[in-house]
């Protein structure tokens, strides 16, 4: 007995999905505008390097945390 299955359209959706995944990595990180992403509980999961730029922290540093918008006096001070 033998079972054969025709997985064509999968390779062809998981390749789609590939496509799409990696066009919008490149505009999230070629945007010079800070773009963070949130949990529903308002902690950054991602940033781009404009928000890195804007908080003056690592994307390591921000991930987990969680941001104080309002606040002037989060950014790291030169």
């Amino acid at each position: 007995m033998s079972i054969v299955r025709d997985i064509t359209e999968r390779k062809k959706a998981e390749e789609s999905l590939n496509l799409a995944i990696e066009s919008y990595l490149d505009v999230f990180n070629s945007v010079s505008e800070a773009i963070y992403i949130l949990d529903e509980s308002g902690t950054f999961i991602d940033v781009n390097q404009g928000a890195e730029k804007m908080y003056q922290y690592s994307k390591q540093e921000l991930i987990g945390q969680t941001p104080p918008i309002y606040s002037s006096t989060w950014t790291k001070r030169s």
